[in-house]
C-alpha cells in the first residue's frame, strides 16, 4: 500500500520513482540505477554546498524538487558528462535549497586529529576519482597528478588547530572541494566551449534536422552532444599536456 504523501520519498522508494519516470519517458530502452548512486550524488551536492535534502526524524527524504534534479543528473551523465560539470549548471536550471547553517556541527569538542583525519580521507577520496577519470588519457599527465597530490599532502600538514565557529569549519571544506576540482574542470571547460564553437562552425546541413518535407529545420541535441563528446576525447589529453608545459 503506498504512502499518503505522494509527493515524499525515503531513498529506496526514491530510486524506484526516478525509475519509473524515465522508464516512462524511454520506453524502449532498459533503465537502470542503483540507490547508492543516487545517495551518492546529492551526499556530494550537500557535501559542495550546493543542494540541500530535507529531513524526517534524522533521515533524508526526497522530494519533487529532488526527482527532477535525480533525472537531470542521470540524463546528463548518459551523455558523458563529468560530475563536476553537472553540479556547476544545476543552479541554471533549478531552484536549489541552501545548506542549513548548523548542517556540519557545532560541537565543541570536536577534536584535532579527527578532523585532519575526516579532511584528508575526503581528499584521498576525490584524488583516487580524478585518477581514475583521467587514466585513459595516457601517461603523459602522470607529473601533473603527482604535482596535485604532493600538494594536497601539504594543505594536511598545514591544517590549522580545530575552532569552535562553524562557519570556519564550513570555510574549510569549501575551500578543499574547490582547489580539488578547480584545476580539471578549467581544462575540460575550456575544450568544451572550444568543441561547441567547433560545432556552431559546421554548416547548417550538418548540425539541424527537418521533420517532412516542409518541416522547419531544427538543432539536432543528440547529433550535437555526440559532436561535443568525441571531441573532448580527441583533444582533452593535449590540453592537459599544454597546462603542464605552461606551468613549468
Amino acid at each position: 500500500m503506498e504512502s499518503v504523501n505522494m509527493d515524499v520519498w525515503k531513498i529506496s522508494d526514491f530510486t524506484n520513482r526516478v525509475l519509473k519516470d524515465l522508464s516512462a519517458q524511454f520506453p524502449e530502452e532498459h533503465i537502470s540505477i542503483h540507490r547508492n548512486t543516487i545517495d551518492t550524488w546529492f551526499s556530494e551536492l550537500e557535501d559542495r554546498g550546493i543542494h540541500f535534502v530535507r529531513r524526517a526524524s534524522g533521515e533524508k527524504v526526497y522530494g519533487l524538487e529532488d526527482l527532477d534534479i535525480a533525472k537531470f543528473i542521470f540524463l546528463r551523465r548518459r551523455d558523458k558528462f563529468s560530475k563536476e560539470v553537472i553540479y556547476r549548471i544545476l543552479p541554471e536550471h533549478f531552484e536549489l535549497r541552501d545548506i542549513p547553517d548548523d548542517y556540519y556541527g557545532n560541537s565543541s569538542n570536536f577534536v584535532d586529529s579527527h578532523f585532519k583525519e575526516e579532511v584528508f580521507g575526503y581528499i584521498q577520496k576525490e584524488l583516487e576519482k580524478k585518477t581514475n577519470e583521467i587514466k585513459s588519457i595516457g601517461e603523459s599527465i602522470h607529473d601533473y597528478i603527482q604535482q596535485e597530490k604532493d600538494w594536497f599532502i601539504k594543505q594536511k600538514n598545514m591544517l590549522p588547530d580545530p575552532v569552535s565557529k562553524e562557519q570556519k569549519e564550513k570555510e574549510i571544506r569549501e575551500q578543499v572541494t574547490k582547489d580539488l576540482i578547480k584545476s580539471r574542470l578549467a581544462i575540460e571547460q575550456k575544450v568544451e566551449e572550444d568543441a561547441i564553437n567547433q560545432w556552431e562552425d559546421l554548416p547548417e546541413s550538418e548540425r539541424t534536422t527537418k521533420s517532412g518535407w516542409f518541416g522547419k529545420r531544427s538543432e539536432d541535441l543528440g547529433k550535437r552532444a555526440e559532436f561535443i563528446r568525441k571531441y573532448k576525447h580527441e583533444h582533452l589529453a593535449a590540453a592537459i599536456e599544454n597546462a603542464l608545459i605552461d606551468q613549468q
